[in-house]
């Protein structure tokens, strides 16, 4: 399977990616640059914290209007990106939001978040974020039920080390294939 090749409309939101990432770990890098590839980093650590802020830089830079990606735009992206951001909105919606996540997010997206770790192999993240769903759907005004029917197993994903490895392994896995090639003009 050949690489595909990345739009340029993903320019901004990678570039806003790399020079996040950039600052954050500016004393770890002592300089050296990053590849605006993310997928391509080689250090586990900044690979995820890029994966962290990936849905906020696509969904806010970038995309055919430039006005950031939509979700039907992200649908014509490779399955990497389609993956990473769906999952990390979730993640990054927990952390930010906590449960309200559940109700902003809706039904729609977070059965494509229940699919996305279907496919990764988080087949218990599924199953919990399935019963979650079914207690949205009985009450949505009960953000209560949301933990228990979770039952401690939707913890931060950064905090659930075996999680975290099997998403990187995944991820890392023939990489190029699953998020393509960024063309030379992007990397300009």
């Amino acid at each position: 399977m050949t690489a595909p090749t990345l739009p340029e409309s993903v320019r901004p939101s990678l570039v806003e990616l790399q020079s996040m990432l950039h600052q954050f770990w500016r004393d770890e890098l002592k300089g050296r640059k990053l590849p605006l590839a993310f997928w391509e980093i080689e250090d586990d650590n900044i690979f995820y914290d890029a994966l962290q802020y990936v849905s906020g830089c696509f969904y806010v830079y970038g995309g055919p209007k430039g006005e950031g990606h939509s979700y039907d735009d992200m649908k014509g992206l490779p399955i990497g990106l389609q993956l990473a951001v769906t999952i990390f909105e979730l993640e990054d919606g927990f952390t930010t939001d906590g449960w309200t996540t559940i109700s902003n997010m809706g039904t729609d997206r977070l059965a494509e978040v229940l699919e996305a770790y279907r496919i990764i192999g988080l087949t218990e993240r599924a199953v919990a974020l399935k019963r979650v769903m079914e207690a949205f759907r009985e009450d949505p005004e009960n953000e209560e039920a949301l933990p228990a029917a979770a039952k401690g197993e939707l913890p931060d994903m950064i905090d659930d080390d075996d999680a975290s490895a099997r998403v990187l392994a995944y991820l890392r896995d023939n990489a190029n294939e699953k998020f393509g090639h960024v063309p030379e003009a992007c990397n300009a």
